[in-house]
């Protein structure tokens, strides 16, 4: 690739007013980095000269004259000068791309332009069921009420200043406008991917939302929540509540991972996004955990009327047309709501307050030590105390009982050696 500055047509000449009226008129040439040697000045306007295969490739000639930049003014002297040196340093670090200075039609660069070209990809990746369609309708959604506002903006021209702007005067929940800018990011990520922008989005602007403590549940409650929950759903939450495990382990549980001569089971890997990575989020890269006469049995109706194999996933969703696929997260989580909705509790109560932190709960409440709990969730034993396990009235009668019990105890075997 070559390139090289030369003036624009009709700009080639001096055009400083000297004595007399007339124009000074000394050529600008190379050999004098197109400078007048009498008055030190460059042409008003330069061409930036690409030369190459690169440039045959993606235009259909051998070369290219960039005249002017995004915003459509003339390129200047000193702006050619920054130009050719930008690029040569980009050639000497091997990031240079042609693309990124070609010009394109300015309409195609438009930010509606990225949303529909991003939509359409969803769509087909939907049509293919590795999309959820219920997840594409949400964002398309999203999309034309909280980003209408960047339709007409070159996408170049979307920057961290215009975005946080836009953040802080919205109209929207905390949830919303961090929900909002996620897709945002994912829109952009789009754009870089074509070859559009030179930088992906670094950081976005996020409201904090104050935490809410998670809702513990009675066995009674986690219960009823299965019974309310669609027949198909009924098994993985099921699962999920006798073994604590976080979901994306136990959507990432496979037939390999069961041994049923042993009558255990391991976990070793993950759902992380859209793919499963090995180890489990704490240092551990695996555990084994026993097969317990109830998880006998909801690993047998799991497997039943598939056809598996060693990499088949233990719990998959029959979707549209009989289809079986893995459980997605917003399929898992949309499962559960529906459940919980139609037992009518809500208040706090969230997929993870289901799973793990009632079942860490009713283990506290019933005397486990933390880190025997922590064994079982594969948490450290502070965690489980600061994060899963919940203060309430009868737990704290259970304590003062139990701090009762433990003097009498005391005080019985004070006696019996003082009697001695």
């Amino acid at each position: 690739m070559i390139v090289f500055l030369q003036p624009a047509r009709g700009h080639d000449k001096c055009r400083v007013k000297v004595a007399g009226g007339g124009l000074c008129g000394n050529p600008m040439r190379r050999e004098m980095a197109f400078v007048c040697p009498l008055h030190g000045k460059g042409p008003d306007r330069m061409v930036l000269t690409f030369k190459g295969q690169d440039v045959a490739d993606l235009t259909g000639k051998n070369k290219y004259d960039l005249r002017y930049d995004n915003d459509n003014i003339p390129i200047s002297y000193e702006k050619a000068k920054y130009l050719l040196k930008k690029i040569q340093e980009e050639q000497s670090r091997g990031t240079f791309n042609i693309r990124h200075y070609v010009e394109k039609n300015r309409d195609q660069l438009r930010f509606r332009f990225y949303v529909e070209s991003y939509f359409h990809h969803l769509q087909a990746r939907a049509d293919r069921d590795e999309f959820s369609a219920p997840n594409l309708e949400l964002q398309r959604a999203q999309a034309s009420r909280h980003l209408s506002f960047f339709d007409d903006y070159d996408v170049r021209e979307i920057n961290r200043g215009l975005i946080t702007r836009w953040f802080d005067s919205h109209e929207a929940s905390a949830k919303t406008k961090n929900k909002t800018m996620v897709l945002l990011r994912t829109i952009l990520n789009w754009a870089y991917d074509n070859e559009d922008i030179n930088e992906k989005p670094r950081r976005m602007p996020f409201a904090s939302i104050p935490s809410e403590n998670p809702m513990a549940l009675t066995r009674d409650q986690q219960e009823l929540i299965i019974r309310c929950a669609k027949e198909k759903h009924k098994i993985i939450l099921s699962f999920g509540m006798e073994t604590m495990h976080r979901p994306s382990v136990i959507r990432a549980l496979k037939v390999k991972d069961i041994d049923w001569s042993r009558g255990v089971y391991t976990t070793c890997r993950r759902w992380q996004g859209d793919k499963v990575v090995p180890g489990l989020k704490t240092k551990r890269k695996s555990a084994e955990y026993p097969i317990r006469p109830e998880l006998r049995i909801l690993f047998t109706e799991a497997l039943k009327d598939r056809l598996i194999g060693p990499e088949t996933f233990v719990f998959e969703n029959q979707r549209a047309k009989g289809k079986w696929k893995p459980y997605t997260r917003q399929a898992l989580s949309f499962a559960f709501t529906f459940a919980r909705d139609e037992a009518g509790l809500k208040g706090g109560i969230t997929l993870y307050s289901f799973i793990r932190h009632s079942g860490a709960s009713q283990m506290a409440d019933v005397g486990v030590p933390g880190d025997m709990i922590a064994e079982v969730m594969d948490n450290t034993a502070p965690v489980v105390r600061k994060h899963y396990r919940s203060v309430t009235a009868e737990s704290m009668a259970k304590v003062f009982d139990f701090a009762k019990r433990s003097q009498k105890v005391a005080k019985r075997k004070d006696s019996e050696q003082s009697g001695m």
